[in-house]
């Protein structure tokens, strides 16, 4: 009787050290989860960052074109 209990005490005593690495190792896994993710957003604000510049730019283009063309239309001298 005593045997099993001590049997049965040394099964708890490894499931619960099982169940601390466990915890452990998703604990890890979350800190790397969140990592990510973190970097998902940053990649996602430097999208967003780099369309606003391409939009700036190609106003920019579109008023030098258009500037070039009412200066050819009216022959006005401009330098941009």
């Amino acid at each position: 009787m005593v045997e099993r209990l001590v049997n049965i005490e040394n099964k708890i005593d490894i499931l619960s050290r099982e169940i601390t690495e466990f915890k452990s190792e998703i604990k890890e896994e979350l800190k790397e989860i969140r990592k990510l993710y973190e970097l998902l957003l940053d990649q996602k604000e430097l999208s967003q960052n780099i369309n606003k510049a391409f939009i700036m730019v190609g106003c920019f283009e579109s008023f030098n074109f258009i500037i070039y063309l009412y200066s050819n239309y009216f022959k006005i001298s401009t330098k941009f």
